[in-house]
């Protein structure tokens, strides 16, 4: 019973973890993006809607491929060699 429970903390403690570091890899795509439609604003020959349009499209796609980059599980790796599993 108290292997469980420890299981179990160390369960809910991970997601935390893994909850909180996806959140702040969307915030940091979200700041990109932001920043993307600030600059193609005040920068760009690109009209306020289509620099906000952009800067939605980098968000969704940075925000994806930050997520898919970090959090993907790699494959085992020995003697330089992948591992099946």
């Amino acid at each position: 019973m108290i292997f469980c429970a420890k299981s179990k903390l160390y369960f809910y403690i991970h997601l935390e973890a893994d909850i909180s570091a996806r959140l702040l890899t969307l915030a940091l795509a979200v700041l990109i993006g932001v920043s993307a439609t600030i600059l193609l604003i005040v920068l760009g020959s690109v009209g306020v809607t289509g620099s906000i349009f952009i800067g939605l499209l980098i968000t969704v796609v940075l925000g994806t491929f930050l997520n898919w980059a970090i959090f993907h599980p790699l494959t085992p790796i020995e003697n330089g060699r992948l591992q099946d599993d």
